[in-house]
């Protein structure tokens, strides 16, 4: 069947020389030209600003001031149809928070899908901070399912750097995951790594290592059956942790210091 694409909004515009612009967003003294009728029909706040009897309606203009002028540049360009490329996570939350303040629902819908998707060691924070801020439910467990099985994370200064109140939550609900809570996408196989209990080959999730015994390894099952309860394991989530133990992470003297 063939296929057509679509004319993105802002080619359509610029085809019409007499489709001039009659507003604009101000933002440290610089300008970013507008349609309002356009803005309006996409978003309810501009809608309201520039319906009702207000300054931004007989003006044209609409100062703000909690946006850098380069998110909102990025994030009317966005509205307009220009993609987003070669943008860093940092400045695409810009462009999210953008949309949640204007209400632009398939804005904001898409770009926290992306990150939910990308999720990585670089992002997380800022996400994790975002998705609380806005209450975004599924970002939210995303993000706790990431520091589960990235503990280390929890120990930058970048985590320090989030509310006490979002520090103490991301902690006490990641502590309480285990491995057959998550999806199968996030379990990480233990290559050439077989449980010495029940013999499954490779061991997918957390992998318990015995601290005493010459390659002794059990699966997140046996280990909590109680096998070989007479040493002491070692926690293995994936690669990156094997220097330490998810239990060590999230210790309650750990837990005590964010209160």
């Amino acid at each position: 069947m063939t296929k057509i694409p679509a004319f993105p909004i802002f080619e359509l515009i610029e085809s019409n020389a007499d489709a001039t612009t009659d507003g604009r967003i101000i933002i440290d003294g610089k300008s970013i030209p507008i349609h309002k009728s356009y803005l309006s029909l996409i978003s309810p706040v501009f809608l309201a600003m520039f319906t009702h009897d207000t300054i931004e309606a007989k003006t044209g203009e609409v100062n703000i001031t909690d946006f850098t002028f380069e998110d909102a540049k990025t994030a009317i360009d966005y509205c307009y149809g220009k993609d987003l490329c070669d943008k860093t996570s940092f400045q695409l939350l810009g462009v999210l928070r953008f949309a949640d303040k204007y209400g632009i629902l398939p804005i904001r819908k898409r770009l926290a899908e992306y990150f939910e998707r990308t999720l990585n060691h670089d992002n997380c924070h800022g996400i994790t901070a975002y998705s609380y801020e806005f209450s975004e439910k599924n970002l939210q467990t995303k993000c706790i399912d990431y520091y589960y099985r990235y503990p280390e994370l929890i120990l930058t200064p970048d985590f320090t750097q989030l509310p006490q109140n979002v520090m103490m939550e991301v902690i006490t609900e990641a502590s309480k995951l285990n491995d057959d809570e998550l999806p199968a996408p996030y379990l990480f196989r233990h290559a050439r790594v077989s449980c010495d209990s029940c013999g499954m080959k490779p061991i997918m999730g957390t992998r318990f290592k015995c601290m005493f015994c010459c390659n002794y390894n059990l699966c997140q099952s046996c280990e909590r059956r109680g096998v070989h309860g007479c040493h002491v394991m070692l926690r293995i989530v994936n690669h990156e942790t094997q220097g330490g133990t998810l239990a060590d992470a999230f210790s309650p003297s750990m837990m005590k210091q964010w209160q």
